[in-house]
Formats: structure tokens, C-alpha cells, sequence
């Protein structure tokens, strides 16, 4: 009959593996698509909505402070920062999230814009930081807060935290957590805007 359609292996194998080849790239790209609009809304949420960390607000001075650093001198955090665009590290050594935190921006060593300055302030003395910037292989200077300053006088008390202060004296960002998203690109863009 002349009418009738003669499916061949041939043909049955071609059309098994053209699906199969757009079910793979779907899912691929789906995948792809969820990440990328998950870091996308990180970062939009982060840059909108992080303006306030305990008592602090974006636009304010930072924290009147007294710091140490790790050869036992008491400097102010005003004084470290001062005329510097500065992202600022809150840190609790032994956090993990808080390692993790180090370890994104320990990243970004090599990336980082030539006038942004990165610090790490312990939420504690200094006993075992040597240690953990050893461990962490943190590449910027961390200070402690050994009075607990910080979470006692500006109820700064989620660890960790980041701060971005503008060279002009303000806060230009601030938020709980560290985003997996956010780069030393944005803190950048965000410090230069204030």
C-alpha cells in the first residue's frame, strides 16, 4: 500500500536521541537560569533592602569603636577607615558561615577594585585569630573587638555581617550575611553611589 509509513530502527533512534538531546539541554539551561536569577535577586535584594544593621543605617558614620589589632595596639575603626573605601568583615572566628564568608572574599583577592580596602573585625579578643587567618589563609588585616563594642553598643549581633564605608566617612551599605552573589564589583559600585 502506498499510503502506509514505515517507521525504520534508523528513524526510531533518531528521534529517541533528539529528545533526549533537548531534555538534557532543558534541563541544563533551566538549571542554569535558576542560578543565575537566584544570584541575580540576591543581589538586587542586598543593594535595595540592606540598609540597616542593628542600630546602624546606611548614610551614618561608622561605629565609634576602639579595635586591636593583632600586635596588641588599640586603634579606632574610624581612624582605619578614614579617606578609604572599606568593606568590612564582621567576623566570630569558629563561625562557619563565617569562614565561609573569608573564603568568598579570600577569593577575590586578585579582583579586587585598587582603591577598595578589606578588613575582618573578630567579634572578641584576639586569642587564636593568628591561628584562623592562618588557617582561612585570610589575606587582610582582621582587628578585634575584644569589648564587644559592636553587638553591646549597636546591637550588631549576626555574624557574619558586612559593612561597605565610603572614603568621604559614611556607610554606604551594610546587612547581615555575606552573599554569595555580591563581588567586590558591587560593594564597589555601591560605595562609589553614596
Amino acid at each position: 500500500m502506498s499510503g502506509d509509513i514505515r517507521v525504520t530502527k534508523k528513524a526510531l533512534l533518531g528521534i529517541a536521541l533528539g529528545a533526549i538531546i533537548v531534555a538534557i539541554t532543558g534541563v541544563l539551561l533551566g538549571n542554569w537560569f535558576v542560578g543565575w536569577r537566584a544570584e541575580a535577586d540576591e543581589a538586587e535584594i542586598f543593594s535595595k533592602h540592606f540598609d540597616r544593621l542593628g542600630t546602624l543605617r546606611k548614610g551614618m558614620q561608622p561605629p565609634a569603636v576602639e579595635l586591636t589589632d593583632l600586635d596588641g595596639n588599640v586603634v579606632s575603626l574610624r581612624d582605619i577607615v578614614a579617606g578609604k573605601n572599606t568593606v568590612i568583615l564582621l567576623l566570630s572566628i569558629g563561625c562557619d558561615p563565617c569562614t565561609d564568608a573569608v573564603e568568598r572574599w579570600r577569593d577575590f583577592k586578585d579582583d579586587l577594585p585598587p582603591d577598595l580596602h578589606v578588613i575582618g573585625i573578630n567579634n572578641g579578643d584576639c586569642t587564636g585569630v593568628s591561628e584562623y587567618i592562618a588557617e582561612t589563609k585570610m589575606p587582610y588585616p582582621v582587628y578585634c573587638d575584644a569589648d564587644h563594642s559592636l553587638p553591646l553598643n549597636y546591637d550588631m549581633n549576626q555574624f557574619p555581617s558586612i559593612m561597605g564605608i565610603s572614603q568621604n566617612g559614611t556607610i554606604a551599605f551594610l546587612g547581615p550575611g555575606v552573599f554569595a552573589g555580591f563581588t567586590p564589583q558591587d560593594a564597589m559600585e555601591l560605595i562609589q553611589s553614596r
